[in-house]
């Protein structure tokens, strides 16, 4: 009987130092070598991906919580936001001051707000790799015009939170 295998990579594949122990590749491609199907699943974006993690070798890869899947490296899904969307969202995020980080199969765009943010988080939870994350970003003052974005995430306090139209209970 053929498996199919799903593997996160934050606290799953890589540890709190961002390494993957030696016993995971292993039981990856030993897995594989059995012929079971082994898929990386994460939150992360295709940019977000460094070669290291990739190097284990997967049947196939879900990035950014769905919004893009590949399987044995062709695509088969990818859903973004619709553009004016994206430029309504940043001129929101810009007038308000609320740090914003859109995640895109090529690149990985931050204002200074989440920048700023990440790096002092990070510092914290990833000690040994958080230069190489946050250094592989691209800092954006709202001004840009970002295409085929696959995921949002932003800061905001609860007051924030409840303007955009959320209520916390």
């Amino acid at each position: 009987m053929k498996y199919a295998i799903f593997v996160d990579v934050d606290g799953t594949l890589l540890d709190n130092k961002q390494q993957i122990p030696e016993s995971a590749v292993y039981a990856i491609q030993n897995a594989r070598k059995n012929g079971h199907y082994v898929f990386l699943n994460t939150g992360r974006c295709k940019a977000e991906l460094f070669e290291s993690i990739l190097d284990v070798g997967f049947d196939g890869i879900i990035y950014s919580s769905g919004g893009y899947i590949e399987y044995e490296g062709q695509y088969i899904r990818h859903l973004t936001f619709d553009e004016n969307d994206i430029q309504s969202l940043i001129q929101y995020f810009e007038k308000n001051k609320i740090g914003y980080y859109l995640e895109c199969n090529h690149g990985m765009y931050v204002d200074t707000l989440y920048q700023d943010w990440m790096q002092e988080v990070f510092k914290d939870f990833m000690p040994e790799g958080a230069e190489e994350y946050t250094n592989s970003m691209i800092v954006v003052d709202g001004s840009q015009q970002i295409y085929e974005v696959n995921k949002i995430s932003f800061l905001c306090t609860l007051d924030t939170f409840n303007k955009l139209g959320y209520r916390h209970h």
